[in-house]
């Protein structure tokens, strides 16, 4: 069959006798899937982000509601604009709670469906159904997919795949439905039917591309398609179709022009969103990134064939011997150049190893996002390509002769291919039952793993495992002691174990090593902080957000403590700056509210303390501040409705059931202010604020012998407090309350 033969659709034209095949496919692909990754339901989060991501993302925490969803499509969190995930997240929240499986489950059913597309969306495009089922076994079963699925953080690959196979099988259907005709604008076939099957190309690649931006080279692969197998670029025109509407590559292009827009914003709202992440690429020069590049290719497709040894993570290789850059280059150039020349025989292959090439370009290391050069989860999708070219090889192969030996052997392969493709991807989701196991599967995998020791030894600081944490610490140290990332992590442990002191001498090291590397200026003043060294805390926080001023929690941070020493002026400019990052953070309008109250800005307060409730309704401390504002600026029912609110949220906190009593009295409401200061001395019986309110309040009210005695108990609670001057007041008062002339 050449690449530009005619396929008729196979899911149209099936008859239940030849549906059966499917469905056996179908079923055989979902029993591997759960033979492999149904003992995921069994296993924890990880310390691969899962806290920060899932169980410690209060985005997903709080539930799904439309203010969460409205916040995952306008906001960027843990370095990405994922809406699709953030909303996939708490949805399984909602569902399981904090039950780990049950996000597990999710995952292994993403993939299954995606497999399950990637079947269809092959067979629709080709019309063959044994190829498409060994391509998309291959996908399914292979042990770099395990990353990927038993994984709960990398939803992103899961939603990505399954968008994106939906999105083939789309495509699949918009070239059968008229895309000839919507290609050179003619009318072959009704208005609807041109436009409807390519709107849903688009949309279905943009809920792609809101799941994880590297699938922005899908526009490439559908050109890549309309090659192979679709047959858009043959040189003769369909039998019976109109020779004018015959598409050539420049219709074909821009074809894809809608799709390469959304590709372009996709690929700026990442930069946006990981500009923290790609800060690493000021520590590699361009030279070793284009170095990294040929043998990254070259790795991935070692690994395709050859999948031993796998681990998270990889260490990153400091020196890339120039010998095996120019042999990973050769050998590159060496397989393109092979497919080219069997282009016309064997198109699959140009296709296949193109469709790799161009799928894994975002994650080749070009640009290097976070801390791994390299991972078993970039190859989710481009491997598809390598699976398509041996799918079809070996089918070519078997199909080339008729000798029935011949076709035996190669089904045994590839039947034998897939079953230990699984039995190695079974033993490798082991690894993934907890942090501990997968990081020391790491450390039995690679040499020179400092990140896998380090990330180790946090997870045992976790669990107080002080030795064993102390233990790989030092290993991470001996492998790489002068680099100011692994000083700073080092730190982080020793902080968590709560050796202050050594955390501090690291994160001085870590900064003498590298002066300009922002994590162990953060950490070292927030250490200081927390010990109330507040001059010695600012000027690290400073360097910190000099050097990395996309990070609103640190400038948040810094805030925090130019207001503990009174530079309020500044402490308001680094507020709004994280607000600036951050419009819904409740906590940070709740304290920039505080810092203007301290300048005496009571209206502008007043504003971001209701922005701060409005966010966050179930914000005590923000909801007491308003109250307290409202009640200054003489808004004394406002004012009683907040403090009412608060209390609702914390009924025994003292001062605002005294505050509340103060705003009632205020308003002229004595005997509900004794009612709100009693309530204040049944949750703090020695609070002396709250007694000589309660005097007060019984004195308005004529009661005064109970205030009489209220005070007296008031002037006994303020000697022992040695309280001298708050003592003499009550007693003037008592005087004026035994004299039955109450002032007050």
């Amino acid at each position: 069959m050449s690449h530009g033969q005619h396929i008729p659709d196979p899911l149209t034209i099936a008859t239940p006798a030849r549906r059966w095949p499917v469905w056996l496919v179908c079923t055989l692909l979902c029993l591997a899937i759960g033979l492999i990754y149904g003992k995921t339901l069994g296993h924890t989060f990880v310390c691969l982000d899962d806290h920060v991501c899932v169980s410690g993302n209060p985005l997903v925490t709080n539930g799904l509601t439309i203010r969460n969803a409205a916040w995952a499509l306008s906001h960027r969190y843990a370095g990405v604009w994922a809406p699709t995930v953030w909303i996939s997240h708490t949805l399984d929240w909602t569902l399981y709670g904090p039950w780990a499986g049950g996000h597990h489950l999710t995952n292994v059913l993403l993939h299954a469906v995606t497999t399950l597309l990637l079947f269809f969306a092959l067979q629709r495009m080709t019309g063959r159904l044994w190829p498409s089922a060994l391509a998309a076994a291959l996908f399914a079963v292979h042990p770099l997919r395990v990353e990927s699925v038993a994984w709960v953080t990398e939803r992103k690959d899961m939603l990505s795949g399954l968008f994106f196979t939906l999105t083939l099988w789309a495509y699949a259907r918009y070239v059968r439905k008229g895309a000839l005709a919507f290609a050179v604008g003619q009318q072959a076939v009704p208005p609807g039917g041109r436009y409807r099957p390519y709107l849903l190309v688009v949309t279905l690649f943009a809920f792609g591309l809101m799941s994880k931006p590297t699938i922005v080279t899908l526009p490439l692969v559908l050109l890549l398609l309309d090659y192979w197998p679709l047959g858009r670029l043959a040189r003769e025109p369909e039998p019976g179709a109109n020779r004018s509407a015959w598409p050539d590559v420049r219709q074909l292009v821009a074809e894809k022009l809608p799709l390469l827009a959304l590709a372009a914003a996709a690929s700026i709202v990442a930069i946006w969103a990981q500009q923290v992440a790609l800060d690493i690429n000021v520590r590699f020069s361009l030279g070793w990134r284009l170095a990294h590049v040929p043998v990254a290719y070259v790795g991935y497709l070692g690994q395709f064939f050859w999948p031993m040894n796998l681990a998270v993570p990889y260490p990153r290789p400091a020196h890339l011997p120039a010998w095996h850059v120019a042999g990973a280059l050769a050998l590159l150039l060496l397989i393109s150049a092979a497919t080219i020349a069997a282009r016309r025989r064997f198109p699959y292959l140009l296709v296949g190893w193109l469709w790799y090439l161009i799928m894994l370009l975002p994650a080749v290391g070009l640009l290097q996002f976070g801390v791994q050069a390299t991972a078993d989860r970039f190859t989710y999708l481009p491997q598809i390509g390598l699976a398509i070219a041996v799918a079809w090889g070996l089918s070519d192969l078997g199909g080339a002769t008729r000798a029935a030996p011949r076709r035996w052997m190669v089904g045994s392969v590839a039947v034998v291919t897939l079953i230990a493709s699984t039995a190695v991807a079974w033993r490798q989701t082991s690894c993934w039952r907890n942090s501990e196991t997968l990081m020391n599967r790491a450390l039995q995998c690679t040499t020179d793993n400092t990140l896998a020791h380090l990330w180790l030894a946090g997870e045992y600081a976790m669990q107080n495992r002080a030795g064993e944490a102390l233990q790989h610490c030092t290993a991470a140290l001996a492998m790489d002691p002068n680099r100011g990332e692994v000083l700073d992590r080092v730190g982080l442990v020793q902080d968590q174990l709560g050796l202050t002191d050594d955390a501090i001498a690291q994160y001085r090291k870590a900064i003498r090593v590298e002066p300009d590397y922002p994590d162990a200026h953060f950490h070292l003043a927030t250490v200081l902080a927390r010990r109330k060294q507040w001059n010695e805390a600012l000027p690290h926080y400073a360097d910190a957000v000099r050097l990395r001023p996309s990070q609103d929690e640190w400038h948040f941070h810094f805030g925090d403590a130019l207001a503990h020493v009174g530079r309020l002026d500044e402490a308001i400019q680094q507020y709004s700056q994280a607000l600036s990052m951050d419009p819904d953070w409740a906590e940070a309008h709740n304290n920039l509210g505080m810092a203007l109250v301290d300048r005496g800005q009571l209206a502008e307060a007043a504003q971001h303390y209701l922005a701060a409730v409005q966010l966050a309704p179930n914000y005590f401390e923000a909801r007491y501040n308003l109250g307290l504002v409202l009640h200054a600026m003489g808004q004394l029912g406002e004012a009683v409705v907040q403090y009412r609110a608060a209390l609702k949220l914390n009924p025994d906190d003292a001062d605002a059931h005294n505050n509340l009593g103060l705003a009632l009295a205020a308003a002229g409401k004595p005997n509900d202010a004794v009612v709100e200061y009693g309530r204040a001395l049944e949750c703090k019986p020695d609070c002396v604020e709250a007694l000589g309110n309660l005097a007060a309040a019984y004195a308005r009210a004529g009661r005064v012998a109970e205030a009489i005695a209220a005070t007296r108990r008031a002037i006994d609670l303020a000697v022992r407090n040695k309280n001298m001057p708050l003592a003499a007041a009550l007693r003037s008062r008592l005087a004026e309350y035994e004299a039955a002339k109450p002032s007050r």
